[in-house]
């Protein structure tokens, strides 16, 4: 079995940017992980708790996402190959 790369990619992306979007707003309205914002805000520029740095957030976590799940999908298509047979569909 092999996994799409480009929809494994936008999955991830769209889990870690509203992932990334619910945290700064959580961190904005209830105060809750507002200190580890304040952390990423090293990693993600613009990044910060808030409608707008939430969405600055969103896009940085879904490019981000995007990227690693992309890579995920082709580590794994790599390392799934069975040598021995051919390849087909594994149910």
């Amino acid at each position: 079995m092999t996994l799409s790369k480009n929809a494994f990619g936008l999955a991830v992306g769209i889990i870690w940017g509203l992932c990334m979007l619910i945290w700064a707003l959580t961190a904005a309205y209830l105060n809750w992980g507002a200190a580890a914002i304040t952390i990423m805000q090293d990693i993600y520029p613009g990044f910060k708790a808030g409608i707008i740095g939430g969405i600055m957030g969103a896009i940085w976590g879904f490019v981000v996402g995007y990227i690693f799940g992309f890579l995920i999908a082709l580590i794994y298509n790599k390392f799934s190959k069975n040598p021995s047979q051919p390849s087909q569909p594994q149910i």
